[in-house]
């Protein structure tokens, strides 16, 4: 199995109501959807709360890829998920953008296509947790690294 490398955080002003539908004309299916791990805890116990659904979508292209992609959508953030609120407190829902050693320059620029599709159809903020701070442009290096700005920072690596 190949290793998670690292991983950017797409945070939503308001929760996408048709994000399965969107991302399954991109060309991903719905992997898994559970409730988070707290809530299915909680609710054991007695409490009622609201309900915390984690959908993991990935994509694989068969002719161009090798590793695939994978987002994982959770429909509400809790406590400060790490420095996101900080930046943006008005966001309601996440999805992160995992990173898998082992992708290829197709899987990484469909990678980066999809970032920046959802981020300016929902008005979204694309963040790298590591720098905690949000990233403004996306874009390939001559060695097929996705850079983050215009230093030689590598958020994806080969």
């Amino acid at each position: 199995m190949n290793n998670m490398i690292y991983d950017l955080i797409l945070g939503f002003r308001s929760k996408p109501s048709n994000l399965t539908e969107v991302l399954e004309d991109l060309g991903f299916r719905v992997d898994q959807t559970t409730p988070s791990g707290l809530t299915k805890l909680l609710s054991k116990l007695g409490f009622e709360l609201d309900q915390t659904t984690r959908t993991r979508y990935t994509w694989f292209d068969r002719s161009h890829g090798e590793v695939g992609l994978q987002i994982d959508y959770i429909d509400r953030l809790d406590g400060d998920e790490r420095g996101l609120l900080e930046l943006e407190p008005n966001l309601v829902a996440k999805a992160t953008f995992i990173g898998r050693d082992g992708k290829n320059d197709y899987e990484l620029e469909t990678q980066k296509k999809v970032m920046e599709f959802l981020r300016n159809n929902y008005n979204g903020v694309i963040y790298d947790p590591k720098e905690r701070t949000e990233v403004k442009e996306i874009r390939l290096d001559p060695l097929g690294c996705i850079r983050s700005r215009p230093k030689a920072y590598g958020v994806y690596h080969k």
